[in-house]
């Protein structure tokens, strides 16, 4: 059964207030992980072009998801797409298997997650190369709630790949550091 995924994003320039409005907020910390996220396509990027968007992810379970644009055209608030999530055994198995069948371009996108969560309300605070991101998961009714409290000003309603593309060509071959400390250790 599909699922049909609200959200938006927003970047944060200060962690440590930001978990200390969490903590105070009385959101339940779930859980981090490293997570790895491999987009598929044709080389043509067919799939793309229909808003059809294949992917696996590592990190807290193996899973592949099958995303697709909704419907509605004239809302562009909030980041929506209609998915159906199953759970795989492995990613490199599944990836081998997507390659056979004509997926072999494909994106990577890496992140540490961690992952807070309050009655409807999922924040996913992702680490990734290029800043520390919120992204906020739920209807649309709570996403407005949160961002009017947080009085954030600035969301993203797209994916990481875009706000990627958004950055400065000189400043996209950003890596993670090698000693580099997870979010959730702020939280020790």
């Amino acid at each position: 059964m599909k699922k049909n995924d609200i959200q938006i994003k927003f970047q944060i320039s200060d962690v440590d207030a930001f978990l200390e409005k969490l903590k105070k907020d009385k959101y339940i910390l779930i859980g981090g992980a490293f997570e790895k996220t491999t987009r598929y396509d044709f080389d043509d990027e067919r799939l793309s072009k229909q808003g059809i968007f294949i992917r696996t992810k590592d990190g807290f379970n193996d899973t592949i998801t099958i995303k697709e644009k909704t419907q509605r055209k004239t809302q562009k608030k909030y980041f929506e797409r209609e998915n159906e999530t199953f759970e795989i055994e492995n990613c490199d198995y599944m990836k081998y298997l997507l390659e056979k069948i004509g997926l072999t371009k494909n994106y990577i996108m890496e992140k540490y997650r961690i992952i807070w969560k309050k009655g409807k309300v999922e924040l996913h605070l992702d680490e990734l190369p290029f800043g520390v991101y919120c992204e906020i998961c739920s209807t649309e009714k709570e996403i407005d709630k949160i961002v009017s409290k947080l009085n954030i000003k600035n969301v993203y309603n797209c994916t990481y790949w875009d706000i990627y593309n958004q950055i400065d060509d000189s400043k996209k071959d950003i890596k993670f550091e090698k000693d580099h400390i997870f979010l959730t250790d702020l939280l020790i």
